[in-house]
């Protein structure tokens, strides 16, 4: 055991239960129904050019509490056993082949400023820790009117727009693991996906953290 751990142990992200042995989560809330059934056996066909999607969570209930508290009330701390519950399901089906390279989608100044840490870069950090893949930043989020997603563009909006690009003389080559928190619309995915695409990456796969879309395969009822 860590000696870090007698100060500050692993505690589930979810209900804030001590963890002694397990990683992630307690089994309690591994089996009260917020991880997706068979999570890799999803219609993404609203994702046209990713080639693989990793989705542990259901956004409903504890998940999405958990997640405002990440994203919003400055609970960092949270990333390492959302990272592990990623991680875990990203091993199962062998997600890591054949990927040179793990990535995040990129947050706006505005939001780094606010928060002091992008929520998909500390998942997509401590997934290169956890899996030895190196991490690298590929892309900035683009100023542009109405930054915040949610609540300022309706659906069509979203794929339309052009919200990212490539950090200058940005290399890459191989496959690649995108890392975002939560899958709403695709927009976001697709947008990146295709950027990374045209930079040179062989293929494209996403670890997301959580959806609460009811068209995936797999979506617990």
């Amino acid at each position: 055991m860590k000696i870090s751990h007698l100060f500050f142990p692993d505690k589930c992200p979810f209900c804030g239960k001590m963890l002694a042995h397990q990683k992630g989560m307690c089994e309690e809330c591994k089996h009260s129904g917020i991880l997706r059934k068979n999570a890799l056996q999803e219609d993404i066909s609203f994702l046209p050019s990713l080639l693989n999607l990793y989705c542990p969570l259901q956004y409903f209930g504890s998940v999405k509490d958990c997640m405002v508290r990440y994203k919003f009330q400055g609970e960092n701390w949270l990333a390492t056993p959302l990272a592990e519950i990623l991680h875990d399901t990203i091993i199962q089906q062998d997600g890591y082949q054949y990927c040179n390279l793990i990535t995040s989608v990129p947050v706006s100044d505005k939001r780094y400023t606010v928060r002091g840490y992008n929520q998909s870069a500390l998942i997509a950090r401590k997934l290169s820790d956890l899996s030895g893949i190196p991490y690298q930043e590929t892309m900035v989020r683009m100023r542009q009117k109405g930054d915040a997603q949610t609540g300022k563009m309706n659906r069509m909006e979203r794929y339309q727009s052009k919200r990212f690009a490539l950090i200058e003389d940005v290399q890459i080559r191989g496959g690649v693991l995108l890392i975002d928190d939560i899958l709403t619309t695709g927009s976001t995915l697709n947008e990146c996906t295709t950027l990374l695409l045209n930079a040179g990456a062989d293929f494209v796969k996403a670890g997301i953290l959580a959806s609460g879309r009811r068209d995936l395969g797999g979506v617990c009822a």
